[in-house]
């Protein structure tokens, strides 16, 4: 059973996305057992929001800095707001083509690239 749920990312400013990435995160190494599916506006300076994680508990995260490459898009990733600004921490992330392990508040989770052309 896929156990999905869909992360609402709020974009945070009102223009109209136009540099959309969407990733799939994970349970599993082969990435076929989905639980939230994200989409985050490349186009602008800041991308984020809140969702609900798997253990049924609020989270806010943003990203900013997007750099897309031919299999891979690199990014800073603010932990714990939607609006890149003062979170708990800021790291750089890199999501794959290919099903790869990530971190999360949750642990080890996995995540891949859906749909993507290689451009944002």
């Amino acid at each position: 059973m896929m156990r999905q749920v869909l992360l609402s990312f709020l974009i945070a400013n009102t223009y109209a996305a136009s540099g959309n990435i969407t990733f799939g995160n994970y349970y599993d190494s082969n990435c076929t057992d989905m639980f939230a599916l994200a989409e985050l506006d490349t186009s602008l300076a800041c991308s984020g929001g809140c969702y609900t994680d798997r253990k049924n508990a609020s989270f806010c995260d943003s990203g900013s800095n997007f750099t897309c490459l031919a299999d891979r898009v690199e990014y800073t990733q603010h932990i714990g707001v939607e609006n890149c600004s003062g979170g708990m921490f800021d790291r750089s992330v890199t999501v794959h083509t290919s099903c790869m392990a990530g971190r999360s508040h949750q642990g080890t989770i996995y995540n891949k690239l859906v749909d993507y052309t290689g451009q944002c």
